[in-house]
């Protein structure tokens, strides 16, 4: 999912999840205004990772200044599943994923006219409760 402003993007490929939403194998995700209604009571478990997230105030009447995009990786059970890839991210593939990244940004902040910051940070896992613990990354 991408958050920016008061826009957030879900994704859902095999349309499993969002289809009552108005998902479809055509468009395969739904776009919403967060501004507009309660999300943390309507959409608890979509949106309580971005609350309080590097300053992401989804009960703020103005919207969030930046982009932030959460990749939750395949686990065993979820690939399994996956008609997209069977690929399991564990930490080891995530810590190579992020060597890789860290190797590469300098060359993608030469051709982004408009992103002067790139973080790659960790939520730890479990946590769900208030602003989420970060592991800076990079």
């Amino acid at each position: 999912s991408i958050l920016s402003d008061d826009v957030v993007l879900f994704f859902d490929p095999h349309v499993r999840h969002l289809q009552a939403m108005g998902a479809s194998i055509q468009k395969p995700g739904i776009k919403l205004r967060f501004l507009k209604i309660d999300v943390l009571e309507k959409f608890r478990d979509q949106f309580r990772p971005y609350h309080k997230l590097l300053g992401c105030d989804l009960q703020s009447t103005s919207g969030f200044k930046g982009t932030l995009i959460r990749v939750p990786f395949r686990t065993e059970e979820t690939a399994k599943s996956s008609e997209i890839s069977k690929i399991v991210v564990d930490h080891a593939a995530s810590e190579a994923l992020t060597s890789q990244f860290h190797a590469e940004a300098f060359q993608w902040l030469l051709f982004l006219n408009n992103v002067t910051e790139i973080r790659l940070s960790e939520i730890a896992e479990g946590d769900i409760g208030g602003a989420p613990e970060m592991r800076g990354l990079f």
